[in-house]
């Protein structure tokens, strides 16, 4: 008898801390939610920080790359030649720039 009522005494503290358990445990996991969040929030800044001026450049560099583009369109074959060189350097400075952004953003 005594181990029975041992037993269900252990029981009934076991039944009574449950809930309390429970409510610790959810505590927890909503603070590392919040960590999380809190550390996901610090990575996007930090991400657009970095990118921020790589992607700034790019524009500017695609913008100039379509100037450039038009520009190549009206001139005569050895106007052309000449702004050549200059347009695919560019080019492959913004391609270069694109892909450090798109591995950045990986």
């Amino acid at each position: 008898m005594k181990h029975l009522t041992a037993a269900l005494g252990l029981m009934l503290v076991a039944v009574t801390a449950l809930p309390a358990h429970a409510a610790e445990v959810a505590m927890l996991d909503w603070r590392r939610a919040l960590m999380e969040t809190d550390d996901a929030q610090r990575s996007m800044s930090s991400l657009e920080s970095r990118i921020g001026t790589q992607q700034q450049q790019a524009q500017a560099l695609g913008q100039e790359l379509q100037e450039m583009q038009q520009r190549l369109q009206q001139m005569s074959g050895s106007e052309r030649q000449t702004l050549l060189p200059e347009f695919q350097q560019k080019g492959a400075q913004f391609e270069e720039l694109r892909q450090q952004i798109v591995q950045a953003q990986q």
